[in-house]
Formats: structure tokens, sequence, C-alpha cells
């Protein structure tokens, strides 16, 4: 082992004592870099923030009737598609290999389709850097004509007018060959309703058909499948489900009779008027089987309707069917209301008084009769 000196010579000596190195200060500053474009930003958040104003991805939608139809979705009634969001359109109908097509093109197959399944495929990639957006949806296009519809409500009135109902002329009136093709979503939506009405009436107590536990639901699947169809029978069987189920959304219709006259005295006495009174015919022929609980209630809003006067016995008569425990909770708000209506009618705010706190905070005749109650409403 040995020993190694090293010296400085004056050069080294002399730069030693006069020049200093910089210290190597922090980090370098750090730059995020947006994905899609050139821009640079110094901080990770105002990074995000560029992206998603300035690079926006939306989901590709078709629209039916103003509204986004569903992933799977049974249309039964003519309506306006429009697609929004789309820069690609990939089209399938019966089963047949996918092509692209036009958007324009999509929207005017899809609204001219009446019987036939489609599937589609939006995808939406307004940048080559992006990854495309995508939407599917499933169409079955069931859109009778006048006379696939009339035969319907002919084997309607047959078997579940005409007779009483029960399953078995449920199950025919399903198996009819006028109630198939592209009538059959016209008869489900029917058949949903008589099945509510059995279930409502204690029918569905024997185990049949006991997919859905309560009425409610089987009513609203009627109103789903019949809603904007432009047929009589229809019209009234949506404006006796939203009757049924205090729904206020639906249009008044002068000509769906004593049950127009029924519905529209739910909505308040600003909206129904006393003009309307004594308008429609006693002896009107039933389009649909209807509950004993909604035939009674219907029976005592035109009552109502037609009393020129306010008395001791149209009191009484209100105040025991809305205490009747036979009628479900809804129809003794429907009770509250028709009394309501008609006090406030005939000009006697005493005695709608009652009513009114009965429903003054139960939607959907909170709004109105709150504001009656507090001597807001029509005298």
């Amino acid at each position: 082992m040995g020993i190694t000196w090293v010296y400085d010579d004056a050069r080294e000596a002399y730069q030693a004592n006069t020049e200093t190195v910089p210290s190597p200060g922090g980090r370098a500053p750090v730059n995020f870099l947006c994905p899609f474009c050139s821009s640079t930003f110094t901080e990770f958040s105002s990074m995000q923030r560029h992206a998603s104003s300035q690079h926006q991805l939306r989901r590709p939608l078709l629209m039916w009737r103003g509204h986004e139809v569903g992933r799977e979705r049974k249309i039964a009634t003519p309506g306006e598609f429009k697609i929004a969001n789309c820069t690609r359109a990939i089209i399938s109908v019966d089963r047949a290999a996918e092509e692209t097509i036009d958007i324009a093109k999509l929207e005017a197959l899809l609204g001219s389709a009446t019987n036939a399944s489609v599937r589609v495929r939006l995808e939406n990639r307004p940048d080559k850097k992006m990854a495309a957006a995508v939407s599917s949806y499933r169409l079955e296009f069931r859109i009778a004509d006048t006379e696939a519809l009339s035969q319907v409500e002919e084997a309607f009135q047959e078997y579940l007018v005409r007779a009483i109902p029960n399953p078995d002329r449920i199950r025919i009136f399903l198996e009819d060959p006028r109630c198939t093709g592209v009538g059959e979503e016209y008869a489900s939506g029917l058949y949903a309703y008589v099945h509510a009405l059995l279930l409502k009436e204690g029918a569905g107590d024997n185990g049949f058909i006991s997919a859905y536990a309560l009425h409610t639901e089987r009513f609203g699947e009627a109103l789903q499948k019949l809603e904007g169809m432009d047929r009589k029978l229809a019209r009234s069987v949506c404006s006796l489900v939203r009757l049924i189920r205090n729904d206020l959304s639906g249009d008044g219709d002068p000509g769906l009779g004593q049950i127009g006259v029924a519905y529209d005295m739910l909505r308040g006495p600003d909206v129904y008027g006393a003009s309307v009174r004594g308008s429609v015919p006693a002896g009107e022929l039933p389009l649909c089987p209807i509950d004993h609980g909604t035939s009674r209630i219907i029976a005592l809003a035109n009552r109502l309707a037609d009393a020129d006067r306010w008395s001791a016995m149209l009191r009484e008569e209100c105040r025991t069917t809305a205490s009747d425990a036979l009628l479900h909770a809804d129809d003794h708000r429907k009770v509250f209301a028709y009394w309501a209506v008609t006090a406030l009618r005939l000009g006697d705010r005493g005695a709608a008084r009652y009513a009114l706190q009965q429903i003054a905070s139960i939607y959907p005749f909170d709004g109105w009769a709150s504001a009656a109650l507090a001597g807001n409403g029509s005298p």
C-alpha cells in the first residue's frame, strides 16, 4: 500500500479561491400537455378544466317525440325521430347485416317504419384523438293501422266489455288472431288495464298472473302502452288510469263524458267551471270495464257536478263515501277534492273547509287546495 500526494498548481489554486459554483436550485417546472391540442398548463386542474370545456365528448342520442328512447323500446304509435351528437350511425333491420347509414336517412327510415325490428348504434367522435362515445338501441316497431286497431277493439268489446272479465276471457282475448301482429301492443295495453282491475278488486288473490304484486304497477304499464294512441278507447283507459292514480298530468278531454268530468274536477275550482255542468249524457255506453270503486267515484263526481246548490244531504253523502273503508286511500282523497270543488263552486266556502284541510298537504291537490283554504282560490 502506497501514499499518493496531490499538488494544486497556481492556476487551480487561483480558480478555487476566485470562482463560485451556483447552487443546484429547485425542481424544473412541470408542464401538463392537453391530450387533444398543443395547449400546456402549469397546473393539472387547469388542464382538466380546459379539456372538459374545450374538448367535450357528448353521448349520442336517439330522440323520439322530444325524448330519448330507452335502450329497448316498443314503438306502437307514429312519431318523429331526431338524432343528436352523432358522427356515425350503424343500423340493422330484422337481423340483417349491419351497415353505415346517413343520419338524415336514418331519421326518415325510423319515422316510416311500421312493423320491423331495428338495431341502431350511434357513435360520436368529434376528434380522432378521442375514443368514440357509443349509444345502442333496440327498437320494435308495431304501429298498427286503423283497421288493425279496430279489430283489437272489436275483440276487446266481445270478450271483456260485453262479458264479465275473468282469467279465461283475458286469455282468449290475447290469443285471438285479431290481437296479434301489429295490433299486439295495443292489445297488450288493454290487457294490462283489465288485469289491474282484477288485481284491484281482489281477483289476483287466486294466483292469477301474479307477476305484479300491486295493481298500480299494471295500471302504469297500461298507461305507458296506450298513451299517445289516437283512439277514443285508448284515451278513455288512460284517463281512467290517471283518475284512479290521482295523476293530473293528462289533458282534459270533453269527449270522455262522465270520466272526463270526474277527472277535470280533480284539478280544482279554477279549472273546473260551472259551465260544463249537465253536459254529460246519463246513458252513455261503456267503452271499457271499470272497477266498482272507480264507478262509484265517477257517479259521485257527476252528481256533484250537476248540483245547483249545496245541502246537508250532499255533505253527508261525501262524508260517508270518504270514510268508506272499502275504498282505497286515493279514492278518499278524490272524494274530498270533489266535495271541496263543489262547495266552492256553489259559494259555500265554510262547507268546503273540512275537505280542503284533508288534502291541502297532499300531492297533487296541495297547490289549489292550500290556496283555497287560505282564501286565495275561487269563491
